[in-house]
């Protein structure tokens, strides 16, 4: 099986890359704000994903949970890659949410992010669910793949099967101007 080992006492490079809402008409869900950066090894290979978003529950009703898919898109806007990222916290309608997620694993083909609402859940037990749910281009197997910091996993979950072989390395044009993140949450 394949692993990742990094050097803790490390900085790792970071560049910001672009990450976009993909809104569904009817979604009680949108996105305030997003910021993804990618994490570069000292080879410039590309080693996690950082995504941070604030979200609005649009509804008049409280949010229990949502589950977002963010798909890596490469330069063509293609799909190399997806997974599943969950916040479980309470927000008042009309109000929002904040989380912050990391992935390790990410093709080297990753230029930006797509990211769009798959299901929600409301206090009064009601959900609301993506049209595009059974849409699964791209999307890592087993569960997410992706926890937030403050959870604990319950499983294991093996990196991507697309992750760089030895001597697959592409060229990364964003190599220009790479330095460690200066306030950097995930050190914390």
């Amino acid at each position: 099986m394949p692993y990742t080992a990094t050097n803790a006492q490390a900085d790792l490079k970071v560049q910001p890359i672009d990450a976009k809402f993909d809104s569904e008409v009817g979604c009680p869900v949108s996105l305030d704000e997003s910021e993804a950066e990618m994490e570069f090894d000292p080879f410039n290979a590309p080693v996690g994903l950082r995504l941070y978003l604030t979200y609005r529950n649009n509804s008049a009703k409280s949010l229990e949970a949502v589950k977002f898919r963010v798909q890596f898109l490469d330069d063509e806007g293609q799909v190399c890659g997806s997974f599943q990222a969950n916040d479980e916290r309470s927000v008042v309608g009309g109000g929002a949410g904040k989380q912050k997620w990391r992935k390790e694993g990410i093709n080297p083909r990753t230029k930006k992010l797509a990211i769009r609402v798959l299901q929600t859940k409301f206090a009064d037990t009601s959900n609301w669910t993506s049209e595009r749910i059974g849409d699964y281009s791209g999307v890592t197997t087993g569960s997410s793949g992706l926890t937030p910091p403050s959870a604990t996993p319950s499983t294991i979950v093996p990196p991507p099967a697309e992750t760089t072989q030895p001597g697959s390395l592409e060229a990364n044009p964003a190599d220009q101007d790479l330095k460690p993140r200066q306030d950097d949450p995930f050190a914390k």
